[in-house]
């Protein structure tokens, strides 16, 4: 005779969903500077009243210099005050 015995199990799952705006920030953040430079002025071509009324552009793309590297400061076996 075959007796039946309560069973339960527990499945766990987890899902990763790209929304439209996760697949367009990852997209952003893949381009270089000047890809970066023609997406802004193409999504400001197809949409200029994405400024805000009272925004104007401080500064076109085009005569943005090159951002100077920035510093590096690596770490002194005599630590921050020099000791």
């Amino acid at each position: 005779m075959s007796m039946l015995s309560p069973r339960l199990q527990l499945k766990v799952q987890q899902k990763q969903i790209l929304t439209p705006g996760l697949v367009q920030m990852v997209t952003v953040l893949q381009l270089n500077r000047l890809e970066l430079k023609d997406k802004i002025m193409e999504e400001l071509a197809e949409n200029p009243e994405s400024l805000s009324p009272n925004q104007e552009p401080k500064e076109s793309p085009e005569n943005l210099s090159p951002s100077p590297e920035p510093k590096r400061w690596f770490a002194s076996s005599r630590g921050p005050s020099g000791c």
